[in-house]
């Protein structure tokens, strides 16, 4: 029989949250969708803004995901799983620059 006691678990550390997106609300979303005439037919976009940031990379992956894979590493496949409306991942994306000082001329030109 062995005296030892069995090894507690490690506290696991708290991050602290710089934005939560589980809580963030859109403001200034219109109120009737976008229509246009073509050909005598009327078509109603849906609000891209609203769409699934995945859905709209599938179509045109442009940066964005470059710049999400870079800063997030290892975490970008489990971050890439949760579903949110494009101007969620606007925001996020917006915040990160925001928080880092990420000026409009170094995204457009950042080996300058």
């Amino acid at each position: 029989m062995s005296n030892t006691k069995p090894a507690r678990p490690r506290p696991v550390p708290r991050t602290k949250v710089t934005m939560d997106l589980d809580t963030l609300e859109r403001e200034g979303t219109p109120e009737e969708p976008f229509t246009a005439r073509i050909g005598g037919d009327t078509f109603t976009f849906a609000d891209p803004m609203e769409t699934e940031w995945q859905d709209l990379v599938v179509i045109s992956p442009q940066d964005t995901v470059l710049f999400l894979q870079a800063l997030l590493g290892d975490q970008y496949a489990d971050f890439a799983k949760h579903r949110m409306p494009f101007w969620k991942l606007g925001q996020l994306v917006r915040g990160v620059q925001a928080y880092y000082g990420m000026t409009p001329e170094e995204l457009a030109s950042p080996t300058s």
